[in-house]
């Protein structure tokens, strides 16, 4: 297929019938007429093809769209900021998508998100389903409308939503602190963990701002360079793995037992060369066999300059050996 063709059908390309649009002073308008049909059949695809199991969850997708549309949407803590809104319900286990409604700003249609959340549970009321949420969704009138369809509950809430218990955080706790209340069979629990440190924030944002900035002056250069420009991903990757790979000065002796390969102040490690009978034309050889992983721990366990102890090497020769010989057999 060539260009022209492939551009041609995209340009013709429907998925409804735009016969059966009705318009915006219409009371059975659809907003979303035109995809409409695309979406209830990949719910009916979703269902038939999988069951999910106990455990399930919802939350929200972003389509990425900056153009003009009255159901587009701004979620600020969203990666995509704007675009199309999808509540999802999906096993929590693998991220399958049983069920998806898109929002479509239509008044006929509640957006509480209680009522949300019970159209996309419509095909697993009364089976028994645990259904996790976040603080966006949960909220006390929640639990006891899936209550009454045999499905159980469990997520974050706001201490402001309705009907939660206010005298349970009334009193200032401290770090570890446990309370609870609890009416018949919904149990809300307040736990106190750890204050969030205020200048963490702006520390991690200057940080990436400087990975940001490094990456502009980098681009500039190579560009003045007639070289290609980076991502950000890979000057990212590119620093991290410098700044990790960078020699680490020792003020004292420290005892190296248990210590990962990168924190061993040694740069090279000992390779078994093959033994030469003389014969033949002599080659120069990278190496025959390197030092297994476990062998590696096993010199850095021994002390911390491992390469004045003869004994241990000629222990390590013996033991790579004997593994040589096992792997044979």
């Amino acid at each position: 297929m060539d260009r022209e063709r492939y551009l041609s059908i995209l340009a013709f390309f429907h998925i409804a019938d735009n016969g059966t649009f009705l318009p915006a002073d219409n009371p059975d308008h659809d907003p979303i007429h035109k995809i409409r049909p695309f979406i209830k059949h990949l719910n009916i695809k979703f269902k038939e093809v999988y069951e999910p199991r106990q455990d399930i969850c919802i939350d929200e997708a972003m389509v990425p769209f900056k153009g003009l549309s009255k159901f587009k949407v701004f979620m600020k803590d969203k990666p995509t900021k704007w675009g199309f809104k999808l509540y999802e319900l999906c096993e929590s286990g693998t991220g399958y998508v049983y069920n998806l409604e898109m929002y479509c700003a239509d008044k006929r249609i509640s957006n509480k998100l209680v009522d949300v959340t019970m159209r996309l549970m419509e095909p697993l009321l009364n089976k028994g389903y645990k259904l996790y949420l976040d603080n966006y969704y949960c909220c006390p009138e929640l639990w006891t409308r899936l209550q009454r369809h045999r499905t159980m509950i469990v997520g974050t809430c706001r201490k402001n939503r309705v009907g939660m218990p206010r005298d349970l955080f009334v009193e200032r706790q401290r770090q570890g602190d446990l309370d609870f209340r609890r009416k018949g069979q919904l149990i809300v629990t307040r736990w106190f963990d750890k204050r969030e440190k205020w200048w963490k924030k702006p520390f991690f944002h200057l940080l990436t701002l400087v990975s940001i900035q490094t990456t502009i002056i980098l681009n500039l250069h190579k560009k003045q360079h007639g070289r290609p420009a980076t991502n950000l991903a890979a000057v990212v990757k590119d620093l991290i793995i410098a700044l990790v790979d960078k020699d680490v000065s020792y003020d004292a002796e420290q005892d190296n037992v248990n210590l990962p390969l990168a924190r061993i102040r040694e740069r090279h490690f000992i390779k078994l060369c093959p033994e030469k009978d003389g014969g033949g034309k002599s080659r120069r050889t990278q190496e025959a066999h390197e030092l297994t992983l476990l062998h590696a721990k096993a010199l850095a366990m021994a002390a911390v300059d491992v390469y004045k102890n003869p004994n241990l090497i000629a222990q390590m020769k013996s033991d790579f050996q004997q593994q040589k010989k096992l792997e044979q057999l």
